[in-house]
């Protein structure tokens, strides 16, 4: 497993949008973050929007731990 942290402050928040379909209803949310290396994209489903949702504000800066098993 490989861990990442990002110091980033939060530049933009999508307000919480649903969806629904053959599969199934749901919801998601995205933020950008700018740290001094760039820009990137995350997106919240489901729990993870629930979870997240309120925690990230726009112009405050956060860590985000990301992991990945390889």
């Amino acid at each position: 497993m490989k861990r990442w942290s990002i110091k980033a402050r939060c530049s933009n928040k999508t307000p919480i949008r649903t969806w629904s379909n053959a599969k199934g209803d749901g919801k998601l949310f995205s933020a950008d973050f700018i740290d001094t290396s760039g820009e990137i994209k995350a997106t919240g489903f489901q729990e993870q929007c629930e979870k997240f949702y309120d925690m990230i504000t726009v112009d405050n800066v956060i860590y985000l731990i990301i992991k990945r098993i390889i």
